[in-house]
């Protein structure tokens, strides 16, 4: 955009995206109103084709220009993270769910029963919903035959994200050769990506549309851009699994992501699906995001914690075998089997645990190959006996986060107070977050909070006294005899406190009255509260 308006004339270019950056001694000659198009002696870089949304054929087609050139390093995945942006979704959104309708030949897999394996099979309107059923409990069944379904005259506002695929999205692959982001979308609405959006296809997609754009609400919409998986990857067939390269293309958006958008509506599909769990799975616990459906009325965050029983990535439904297997491989190498990230999923709908993993790597940075630790003489104290305490007390800017960012590898549950965030001083969410660690590394404390009552794990979820002295408690009265007492970390003690009550120090002294004999403390904070510190341990 900066070089259209310099109109002709050279100018040198250094391309900067996701800390990578590249040189170019090229020299570019822009031209007005037209995209720059990078040096064709260089290599297009799949990995970051970064587009924003294009309307589909029913509109006048966009340019087809080259991708942008952005820096591709050996850790990076091949893949083509395709962003859309939202000024374009906002555009198109509306016009098309009243004037347009499609009709197109799709391959569906449903049971014979139920008409697969059929020729001449036809879905208007009115039968789209059945067909849909029909198809998810084939999937479900395993029982699907490769059938073609002539769709017909069916209005975009009832496309699921599916039959948009087929509909508009395939065929343009197809021309193309590429991805529907390098088929139809100009440079111009090209960018470094900001949020992951995982979403089950099954769903409308003109829903999805408006749902993305509710939640950004009031943002500048041309400078969000979002990951959508049906524009970033090649789908014409037999392309899809090399673009996904064995899954790295997932996790490279998802570390470049600001943050990952889960859409749920009141099907909550999301949740019955092996590729959703597998993306939800594979992100970190400070940028997943659950997002409501605006098209769902009654939905609440408590309706979908109390579903979480129905979570079983071992049943879950998945179109493709071959996906499937290589979601398998991908968690058993990451969590170890199945069964186990089904177990990680259900912890983290019921306890909503708070992410730290930004604030860890900016601190553990500052010291990377510069420091040694030594925390023997600090855990074994900490270890040697329940009801203990570690407390380091420095000034502000003497390292006592950064020493607690590297310490947080070797206790079972740590929390990282922080005066700028508010969720950091909420007891029913220190509280939740401490409980979910303690249930990942210990299989008698995840038992003991799955196996909770509903309604207090629903109480749980607001209540700062039943969080703390049931739910906390539970997971730490779990613990066998047999084990080390567990270390609890709790960094910047002092920046706890909110309207006069240091949330964390409370939180201490009721499970120390609710779960004794289980645990120890290591604590960082600033001299003026060693006091507070003495009156949770008192014989410390």
């Amino acid at each position: 955009r900066s070089l259209r308006r310099l109109g002709a004339g050279p100018c040198s270019v250094q391309y900067r995206s996701n800390g990578f950056a590249l040189s170019r001694s090229d020299i570019v000659k822009a031209r007005p109103f037209r995209p720059v198009v990078p040096s064709p002696n260089r290599a297009r870089s799949p990995v970051s084709t970064l587009a924003r949304f294009s309307p589909p054929p029913s509109f006048p087609p966009f340019p087809r220009p080259l991708p942008p050139l952005l820096p591709q390093t050996q850790s990076s995945p091949r893949s083509f993270a395709t962003l859309t942006s939202l000024a374009p979704l906002r555009r198109i959104s509306s016009p098309l769910a009243t004037t347009d309708v499609f009709s197109f030949l799709a391959i569906d897999f449903f049971a014979e029963k139920d008409g697969g394996g059929a020729s001449n099979v036809r879905v208007g309107l009115e039968g789209l919903e059945a067909h849909l059923q029909r198809r998810i409990q084939a999937e479900r069944d395993r029982t699907g035959v490769r059938t073609e379904v002539h769709f017909e005259a069916i209005p975009f506002e009832s496309l699921s994200t599916a039959n948009v695929v087929d509909a508009i999205i395939r065929p343009a692959c197809v021309d193309a050769g590429s991805c529907f982001a390098l088929a139809s979308i100009p440079a111009e609405h090209v960018s470094a990506p900001t949020h992951f959006v995982s979403h089950a296809w099954g769903r409308p997609f003109a829903a999805l549309v408006r749902t993305l754009l509710d939640h950004f609400r009031g943002a500048a919409l041309e400078d969000v851009f979002v990951w959508l998986d049906i524009f970033a990857v090649n789908q014409a067939p037999g392309q899809a699994m090399p673009d996904l390269d064995d899954g790295r293309t997932l996790s490279g958006v998802i570390d470049a992501s600001q943050a990952c958008l889960v859409i749920l509506d009141d099907t909550l599909l999301p949740l019955h699906r092996l590729w959703c769990l597998y993306e939800v799975g594979s992100c970190p616990d400070d940028k997943l995001t659950l997002v409501l459906s605006s098209s769902t009325a009654g939905l609440t965050d408590a309706k979908i914690a109390a579903s979480f029983d129905t979570i079983d990535a071992e049943n879950a439904l998945c179109f493709s075998e071959d996906d499937r297997e290589m979601i398998r491989r991908h968690v058993e190498a990451k969590f170890g089997s199945l069964r186990e990230l089904t177990e990680r999923l259900r912890l983290r709908f019921v306890l909503r645990p708070t992410g730290y993993e930004s604030d860890l790597r900016a601190l553990r940075a500052r010291s990377e190959g510069s420091e040694t630790f030594a925390f023997d003489e600090i855990l074994n104290h900490a270890r040697g006996g329940s009801g203990r305490a570690v407390v380091i007390a420095a000034g502000a800017g003497h390292g006592k986060s950064t020493i607690a960012a590297h310490l947080a590898a070797h206790v079972d549950a740590a929390h990282f107070c922080k005066r700028t965030d508010v969720r950091r001083q909420d007891p029913t969410l220190i509280a939740q977050s401490l409980a979910y660690q303690l249930a990942v590394s210990h299989s008698s404390s995840r038992d003991a909070v799955l196996n909770l009552p509903r309604d207090v794990l629903r109480a749980a979820r607001v209540d700062p006294d039943v969080a703390a002295e049931i739910l906390l408690a539970a997971a730490l009265n779990a613990l066998t005899r047999d084990e080390t007492p567990a270390v609890l970390l709790v960094d910047a003690l002092d920046e706890g406190a909110v309207r006069r009550t240091n949330a964390p120090f409370k939180l201490l002294g009721q499970i120390g009255k609710a779960a004794p004999g289980k645990w120890s403390c290591v604590m960082t904070t600033r001299p003026e509260t060693l006091s507070l510190a003495r009156t949770v341990f008192p014989a410390e």
